[in-house]
C-alpha cells in the first residue's frame, strides 16, 4: 500500500513513524528540515518543501493563517502554491492507496489535502481527542468539519451498552489522573526549531509560523514568568476552561474570540447567579491574552483558576466551553455544559456519544511510544 503523509510537527512525525512499515511504502512530505534529516537518517522516504512562487489556484481563505492574520497574503499564496504542486507532482507521478493529513485547518494542511483529493487520492484528516487512547480519523475532516454528525443518525443501539456502562464508568474513575499531553510536549523548548528556522534562512524552506524560533523562545519564557493567579473557589461556580487563543477550533467554529466568549460566559452565569472561574489554557503562550484577561478581571467578577481541570469540573455546577473536548469530558462527567461554538458534542445523546467514543473514534493513543498497523487507522469506515 502507497501511503503519502504531510508532516507539520515533529510531534508528527514521531506519531506517524509509530505505524508499522510493513508490506506499506509510506513517503513523508514536509516544510520541516528537522524532521527531512530524521527521515534521511532512517533512510526513510520524504520530500522536502521549498518556496515555489509558480501560480497557483490557492485556496487560503478561511484556514487559521488567514483568520489569525499573521501571515501577509503573499506569504499564505506562496506556502499554498509551494504545497500543492510539490504533492500534485508526487501523485501524478505515483498511485497513492491514502493520504494522511493532521487536523486539515491551517494553510499547509489544506493545500496538501486540495492536491490529493484533486488527484483522487483517498485522504484521512487525523486529530486528538483528549480521551484515553482514543483519536479522530475521518475523510471529511475534523471536529465540525467531520462527518461524524451523520455517521450519528440512527444510532441507538448501536453500541453495546454494557461496554459502555464499563468505558464510562472506567472514565470517571480515572478522569483526574489524565495528563494532558499536548503541554507535556509544548513544554519542551525544541532545538529543532532551530533547525527549522536555519532552513528558511539558509535552504529556501517554507516559512509558515509568525513568529521565528528566537520569538517563540522568548515569548515561552516571559509567558512563564507571568504569574497565574490561583485564587481560591467558591461553594457554587460555573466554570469556563478557556481554550488556547490560536486554536483552530476557535478560529474556524466559533463566530467570535476568546473575550468575547468570556463575555458570553459572563451573561450566562450571571443568568444563573454563579460565580464564573475561568482556567487559562495550560498550553496558551499568548503574554498579551494573559494581560487582556487580568484588565477584564478588574472590571467583572470573576475567578482565575490554575487548579487541576477535572477537579474544577466535577465541583462546578455546570460548565461554559466554546467547542472544545473537555465539554466532552465534562458530559461524561454527567455536568450540564454550554456550547458557545459549533461542536460534534452539542446537544449530543448518550446513545450518540456511545457510538462516537466506541465504534468512531480510532483506538489508537497519540501520546504512546507503541506501534500500530495501517488497519487501525481505517477500521471506522
Amino acid at each position: 500500500m502507497n501511503i503519502l503523509i504531510y508532516i507539520d510537527a515533529l510531534e508528527r512525525y514521531r506519531f506517524f513513524n509509530r505505524i508499522k512499515d510493513k508490506g506499506n511504502n509510506i513517503t513523508y512530505v514536509t516544510h520541516l528540515l528537522s524532521v527531512y534529516i530524521l527521515t534521511k537518517i532512517k533512510n526513510q522516504n520524504c520530500v522536502l518543501v521549498r518556496t515555489n512562487k509558480a501560480n497557483t489556484l490557492k485556496r487560503v481563505q478561511n484556514t487559521v493563517d488567514d483568520l489569525d492574520g499573521g501571515l501577509a497574503s503573499k506569504s499564505l499564496n506562496e506556502i499554498y502554491s509551494s504545497i500543492f504542486n510539490i504533492t500534485k507532482t508526487l501523485t501524478e507521478n505515483t498511485r497513492y492507496d491514502f493520504a494522511f493529513v493532521w487536523n486539515g485547518q491551517r494553510i499547509f494542511q489544506r493545500a496538501f489535502a486540495d492536491a490529493v483529493i484533486s488527484e483522487g487520492v483517498k485522504i484521512k484528516f487525523f486529530e486528538i481527542t483528549n480521551l484515553p487512547g482514543k483519536i479522530q480519523v475521518d475523510d471529511k475532516g475534523v471536529n465540525a468539519q467531520s462527518s461524524f454528525l451523520s455517521r450519528l443518525i440512527n444510532c441507538e443501539g448501536r453500541s453495546n451498552k454494557q461496554d459502555w456502562i464499563d468505558w464510562k464508568r472506567n472514565f470517571q474513575d480515572t478522569a483526574d489522573k489524565k495528563i494532558v499531553g499536548q503541554v507535556t510536549l509544548l513544554k519542551k523548548i525544541n532545538l529543532y526549531y532551530l533547525l527549522d528556522y536555519i532552513g528558511v534562512l539558509l535552504l529556501g524552506c517554507l516559512e509558515v509560523e509568525k513568529n521565528s524560533f528566537f520569538k517563540k523562545l522568548i515569548k515561552k519564557i516571559n509567558y512563564k514568568k507571568q504569574m497565574i493567579p490561583n485564587e481560591g473557589i467558591p461553594e457554587g461556580y460555573i466554570f469556563f476552561p478557556l481554550q488556547v487563543s490560536s486554536d483552530s477550533q476557535v478560529l474556524i467554529n466559533y463566530h467570535g474570540d476568546l473575550f468575547s466568549a468570556l463575555d458570553e460566559a459572563l451573561v450566562i452565569a450571571k443568568t444563573h447567579k454563579l460565580t464564573l472561574v475561568i482556567k487559562p489554557h495550560p498550553a496558551e503562550t499568548d503574554l498579551a491574552l494573559l494581560k487582556i484577561l487580568l484588565d477584564k478581571k478588574s472590571r467583572h467578577n470573576f475567578i482565575i483558576s490554575n487548579s487541576n481541570t477535572i477537579d474544577l469540573i466535577k465541583s462546578a455546577k455546570k460548565i461554559i466551553t466554546i467547542n472544545s473536548t473537555v465539554g466532552l469530558e465534562a458530559l461524561l462527567l454527567e455536568k450540564e455544559v454550554y456550547f458557545l461554538g459549533e461542536s460534534i458534542y452539542k446537544n449530543i445523546s448518550e446513545a450518540e456519544m456511545a457510538n462516537l467514543i466506541l465504534d468512531i473514534f480510532i483506538d489508537v493513543d497519540y501520546f504512546s511510544k507503541k506501534q500500530f498497523l495501517i488497519g487501525d487507522v481505517l477500521n471506522n469506515e
